[in-house]
């Protein structure tokens, strides 16, 4: 797998241009399609007044500057390619930003899934930790709860809206069980404005 960009000349280039230069001024290299060692290219470069230490691609490229090779590839035969034999697989749709859970609300499964805990998180910020009912806090040793107001296991549409969320301490979510659908939340503003 070549790192090099299109239309840029390889070390194995460089290198090759380099040596086909110095054969044709006359230095005996290595003969036939026989690679030369390093040494031999030092030195012959040595005797046309050039000279490198080491064998780096910078290195090779002052040598091909001083020999007055233009830094342009040799144009590389084309292979043609061949057909397809089958037609590209389809794109996949892409994915939802928000996974959809394969879990029914009305199940005490729902309650672990990631959409519920991302929505049950927005209602906790939103209305803070303290009861909409009692006022009881995390600080009075109460557990908090988010409640649905309307039930989601008679409204599962409304299992992930906001809206549809209170934050209840765990004595009065127990109490207002499934059969209550009173919104504190309106009760708890109107006691703070009085």
């Amino acid at each position: 797998m070549s790192r090099n960009k299109p239309g840029r000349i390889t070390f194995a280039q460089m290198r090759g241009l380099v040596v086909d230069v110095l054969r044709a001024r006359g230095h005996r290299l290595r003969g036939g399609s026989e690679t030369p060692a390093n040494f031999e290219i030092q030195t012959a470069l040595l005797a046309e007044g050039i000279r490198i230490d080491g064998f780096g691609r910078h290195l090779m490229r002052e040598a091909m500057v001083a020999l007055g090779i233009p830094m342009q590839p040799k144009p590389a035969a084309k292979a043609e390619r061949k057909p397809r034999m089958s037609p590209r697989p389809p794109q996949k749709a892409p994915r939802p930003a928000t996974p959809v859970s394969p879990v029914s609300p009305a199940t005490p499964d729902f309650l672990m899934t990631y959409e519920w805990r991302r929505v049950r998180m927005i209602a906790l910020k939103r209305d803070g930790a303290k009861c909409r009912c009692c006022g009881a806090t995390p600080a009075d040793g109460v557990r908090m709860n988010v409640d649905h107001i309307k039930p989601r296991r008679i409204f599962p549409q409304l299992a992930l809206d906001p809206n549809n969320l209170q934050v209840l301490c765990e004595d009065c979510n127990h109490g207002k069980g499934n059969w209550d659908m009173t919104d504190w939340r309106e009760s708890a503003l109107l006691r703070a404005d009085t």
